[in-house]
């Protein structure tokens, strides 16, 4: 597989050969008929009111629109007809409801995770990620301690809920599932710097949905502590009051409608620091717009604590 810029699809064609990928799973390179884009959903073995996800591969950086969950053929058909664009891929597979969603990457022989309990795949939205460090068979976690924010699919509407900290038989599960999949996320390895972005469903089944080449320094970095000179950026107006020396924690929930809102406050940022504090986890949007304008992003060490874990 080379560098290119439709590695989303590229990616998801690898992740399906090492089994990891959601299954049926359709590419198309061009906007195809309404009967043949029927004919072949059938054939890969979609079936009609099943939940499905369309999303696209396009060669530029571009916000592209993802669905959430289609229930007929006709949807698919209308939805790709909404939004292609020349160039784009198309991507169709079954909706895959999350328990985890997260990232996973590669430092020398240790394994980084970052991981959140969530009822979508939108790491958008995700704050207060915890991460999983592996060596062999030990584990070292960071766990955020306090409760926080993430959101569940309603129908065609998110609902925001409140989830509690990890517990102790969740950390052995993951730590299992991870585990008991390591040879074959391995095989991810031999394409440097490139992570995967995972779900964990119910089942506890590891399911990737593509790898990424994501930009910035500094990237497989444990959760740091600041300075005490700290200004925290809860809300646009917040960046306001800062005096432009203190280190910055960005605290904001951004969605993909909030980007230019968002670049706006990188720019006040960009002429005076080259990295800042974040809640957010590695590919999440905020994160990826940041290293996008040349500020690199690092995990907030604030309310996590320290637990290590051996995995028998």
């Amino acid at each position: 597989m080379k560098k290119l810029s439709l590695v989303k699809a590229e990616s998801l064609i690898f992740l399906k050969s090492l089994g990891l990928a959601p299954e049926p799973l359709l590419i198309f390179d061009r906007l195809p008929l309404k009967d043949n884009l029927f004919t072949e959903l059938k054939k890969a073995g979609f079936y009609e009111g099943q939940e499905i996800t369309v999303r696209f591969a396009f060669p530029q950086i571009m916000e592209m629109p993802r669905s959430v969950i289609l229930k007929s053929f006709n949807e698919v058909d209308a939805f790709i007809k909404k939004y292609f664009r020349k160039s784009s891929l198309i991507i169709i597979h079954p909706f895959v409801r999350a328990l985890y969603v997260g990232t996973l990457y590669f430092a020398g022989q240790k394994i980084f995770i970052n991981i959140i309990k969530s009822g979508i795949w939108e790491p958008s939205v995700a704050k207060n990620c915890d991460i999983f460090i592996f060596e062999k068979d030990k584990v070292v976690i960071y766990r955020y301690k306090k409760p926080r924010i993430t959101y569940w699919p309603q129908g065609r509407r998110l609902e925001k809920k409140i989830i509690n900290p990890l517990d102790k038989k969740e950390i052995e599960n993951l730590s299992k599932i991870f585990f008991q999949n390591k040879d074959i996320l391995f095989s991810i390895k031999k394409f440097p710097k490139m992570i995967l972005e995972f779900i964990i469903t119910p089942a506890q089944k590891l399911i990737g949905m593509e790898l990424e080449y994501p930009k910035g320094k500094n990237l497989f970095i444990p959760p740091q502590s600041p300075s005490e000179n700290l200004k925290i950026i809860k809300r646009y107006k917040d960046i306001e009051k800062w005096d432009r020396q203190k280190d910055l924690l960005l605290s904001i929930t951004v969605f993909r409608r909030d980007r230019d809102k968002f670049l706006d406050l990188v720019k006040k940022i960009k002429p005076f620091k080259k990295e800042v504090f974040v809640e957010y986890g590695l590919l999440s949007h905020p994160a990826i717009l940041l290293r996008e304008q040349g500020i690199n992003t690092k995990p907030y060490m604030a309310d996590y604590e320290i637990i290590k874990h051996q995995i028998n």
